[in-house]
């Protein structure tokens, strides 16, 4: 008896074991943003998120990650140009947490009340009604005299009548909230206000990874970005910010990365959805800065195609000089409040809710030596076949002392040769024909050459 209770037992525990291994609930992996990829993408780099993290080197960088829903449908003519503003927002998304991260201040205000009704005696309403008498008199003559002003003010023009019915109104509502006063019993109420504030010079923010994403049965998407700000980085952005780039790290000869061609070439299709500056290291082991921008094609004409090449050029110009730095800050603003009210014939509750956040970043303002154009292409996204214009450009210690040499009129021969041949044409970049995803569509822009 006592071997088949102990059984019993085991039987009990390994079926409860099940069901609680069934309904167990891990916050990892059910985040609550629409897309996780960003942060499982900096995962699978081995790191983690939103933290300072060591790396092999034994200098220190912080992975970041931000989020933002594209407005406009995929079937909206503007679709191309609200997914590049998506990914502003989310870039801004993301540097604001970490400006939040490196500084933030935080005030507000909780309070609780309690009321019990308080009624007058019954003696005090009664003598309240020993003047009346009187109080009709007084009551009229005050009519009498405002049928007087009414009168003289509707001849200057004043629409009494709506005066009068702004006043009814008025006194409608009073005598309800009377009501309702007479009917409490008790009453709580509670309020909360919290506000933070966070204002701080972000310098050296370079983009890993950008994801869009659309899941089936929602008419908007999502862009999210993996970011990271560190040690090295942020040397770059201080080299490119007071123009010496004897400031930026060193190359290193032993463990030099690919081609600046053929970084763009391994991103692949992903080039459609990578957008802002982003740090490689080149075949010479030499930190690159690669910024990546987009713009819409509204017509297919030469002149509209000029048009948005210049504006994805003037906003790859824009992104380098984030990155070089820009004072962020971010605003956010909650207020809570619940009442509940016990009523003589039932009871009331209501709960109101105010919420308001604000991000903002300026940049630029400094003079950046040594950016250049690498390529411009035109393809169209594989969800709708709209047209995107995207450009290319780079900064790289070499180039800046180029520059340098260049504005002193000492640029040699040879050196202009090798400028030039970092140049590519679109035609390297074609890439095959796409096709529509009617059902689901996610894209990936990430590269094999990662750098931090």
């Amino acid at each position: 008896m006592m071997k088949f209770g102990k059984i019993k037992f085991l039987l009990i525990t390994i079926i409860l074991g099940i069901t609680v291994s069934a309904n167990a609930f891990d916050p990892f992996e059910s985040g609550a943003s629409p897309t996780n990829a960003a942060a499982n993408y900096i995962k699978s780099l081995g790191f983690s998120t939103n933290e300072p993290q060591e790396l092999p080197d034994g200098s220190y960088a912080v992975f970041l990650t931000g989020i933002a829903d594209i407005m406009a449908d995929p079937d909206d003519p503007s679709f191309i140009a609200s997914r590049r503003v998506a990914y502003d927002r989310a870039v801004l998304n993301a540097k604001a947490n970490f400006a939040k991260f490196l500084e933030r201040k935080v005030r507000g205000e909780i309070s609780f009340r309690v009321q019990e009704g308080k009624f007058p005696p019954k003696e005090d309403l009664e003598s309240s009604a020993i003047g009346n008498t009187v109080m009709d008199y007084v009551n009229k003559a005050n009519m009498l005299l405002m049928a007087k002003l009414d009168s003289a003010l509707q001849e200057q023009g004043v629409d009494v009548h709506s005066m009068q019915e702004k006043s009814a109104e008025r006194e409608a509502k009073l005598k309800e909230a009377m009501e309702l006063a007479e009917k409490t019993l008790s009453s709580a109420e509670f309020s909360r206000a919290i506000e933070l504030t966070a204002n701080r010079f972000v310098a050296g923010v370079q983009i890993l990874g950008v994801f869009e994403d659309f899941s089936p049965g929602e008419t908007k998407g999502t862009i999210a970005v993996a970011a990271v700000y560190s040690d090295k980085t942020l040397k770059i952005a201080q080299a490119m910010l007071r123009n010496n780039p004897s400031l930026a790290p060193a190359p290193n000869i032993l463990n030099p990365g690919m081609s600046i061609e053929e970084t763009i070439k391994d991103m692949g299709k992903g080039l459609l959805t990578f957008q802002g500056a982003k740090l490689i290291t080149n075949e010479k082991g030499e930190p690159v800065i690669l910024s990546f921008a987009h713009s819409h094609l509204p017509k297919d004409t030469t002149r509209s195609k000029m048009n948005a090449i210049e504006k994805a050029d003037l906003t790859a110009d824009g992104y380098i000089d984030q990155f070089v730095g820009e004072m962020t800050s971010a605003f956010a603003k909650l207020e809570e409040a619940e009442k509940f009210l016990d009523l003589i014939d039932g009871e009331h509750y209501n709960y109101q809710q105010g919420f308001e956040t604000n991000q903002a970043a300026k940049f630029g303002g400094s003079p950046v030596s040594g950016v250049y154009k690498v390529v411009d292409w035109v393809q169209p996204h594989p969800l709708t076949q709209q047209q995107i214009v995207g450009v290319i450009k780079a900064w790289s210690p070499t180039s800046a002392i180029l520059s340098g040499l260049a504005k002193k009129g000492e640029l040699s021969k040879k050196e202009e040769k090798e400028d030039e041949s970092s140049e590519e044409s679109s035609d390297g970049l074609s890439t095959s024909e796409t096709t529509k995803i009617e059902e689901e569509y996610s894209s990936s822009g990430t590269s094999k050459n990662v750098d931090f």
